[in-house]
């Protein structure tokens, strides 16, 4: 039994001098030896503040990585080991959610960008719609052009005689 105890010891002085606050304010990982540790695991708890930004699947995908490493490392002093893979589990999803808000402001600039882009591009056309435009638009002054006239003999102003 001194054995376990002095393990245990050995492995808490350790961490402290590795990790003295390392990610005090994100997430927490809460041990407790049991007395045959490290031949079972120890009790654990992944504690994430309530004003984390991190989802339930996050913090799920936290735990069980943390629950893999202590079952691949049965036997064996493991704290250090769970200690750095929620680290780097943890640096993983902020990672992502980074890259995601800044694909999501970049959507959003391109988006920004096409929309004023499109102020300066015309329809395009081709030979065909040019003349279908140009026969109505012909029409359409051939009309206007008529009653212009129309307008301008009824405005006339005539000599007087």
């Amino acid at each position: 039994m001194s054995d376990y105890l002095e393990e245990q010891e050995n492995e808490i002085e350790a961490l402290k001098s590795i990790y003295p606050d390392e990610f005090k304010d994100e997430v927490t990982l809460k041990i407790t030896y049991t007395d045959s540790y490290p031949d079972e695991l120890p009790e654990f708890t992944v504690i994430v503040p309530d004003d984390s930004t991190l989802s339930k699947d996050e913090k799920a995908q936290l735990k069980q990585a943390v629950q893999q490493t202590a079952e691949e490392s049965l036997g064996m002093v493991m704290v250090f080991s769970m200690t750095s893979m929620l680290k780097d589990t943890l640096d993983d999803i902020l990672i992502r959610k980074k890259e995601a808000e800044e694909q999501a402001i970049q959507a959003k600039r391109d988006k920004e960008l096409e929309a004023e882009q499109a102020k300066f591009i015309g329809t395009r056309t081709s030979k065909e719609t040019f003349m279908v435009w140009k026969q109505k638009f012909d029409a359409e002054m051939a009309e206007k052009g008529g009653q212009r006239a129309a307008v301008a003999k009824k405005n006339k102003l005539t000599a007087p005689a």
